[in-house]
């Protein structure tokens, strides 16, 4: 088995000008430039060795991601100890609000040190950590959502 990742995070806005902008032929601009992407894989300097994707529910509110023991493809499970998070994207499927955090217990820094982050119904991030997060281990392993009831959300890691 190998993993590709090929991500991009793009905005894509056209502006349209006021009438008569001197020596503009047309007065539309594409804000385009702050766009950007790129393909991972096990040999790139950012390494994709191993991915996740997932429907997550709560149980009674609460779920703890442990990233020695995610779902993988076809019913396999991944432990990405050793390994970093490169790509993180997650979108709320709830109707409320869902607070990600660093995990209570033996808690992933996937942000930094108590990183947190809450995610309205239909809201979604996308993260490319650039091999800045730091190696999963027995100590540094959970992520913990709070929200409401059993609310789902979609989650899929990229780790190497």
């Amino acid at each position: 088995m190998s993993v590709s990742a090929t991500w991009a995070l793009r905005l894509n806005v056209r502006e349209t000008l006021v009438t008569d902008v001197d020596a503009a032929s047309n007065p539309i601009i594409n804000h385009t430039g702050f766009s950007s992407g790129d393909t991972i894989n096990a040999s790139s300097t950012v390494p994709a060795t191993e991915v996740s994707a997932d429907t997550w529910a709560l149980s009674g509110g609460a779920v703890t991601i442990d990233l020695t023991s995610l779902p993988g493809t076809n019913g396999t499970t991944i432990d990405a100890t050793g390994l970093k998070v490169q790509l993180f994207k997650v979108k709320n499927l709830g109707a409320a609000a869902m607070t990600f955090t660093e995990g209570a217990s033996n808690g992933y820094a996937l942000l930094g040190a108590s990183f947190q982050f809450i995610l309205a119904q239909n809201q979604e991030l996308m993260l490319y950590l650039v091999d800045s997060a730091p190696d999963v281990g027995s100590t540094d392993k959970t992520i913990d959502v709070a929200g409401t009831s059993s609310q789902t959300f979609e989650l899929i890691l990229v780790v190497g």
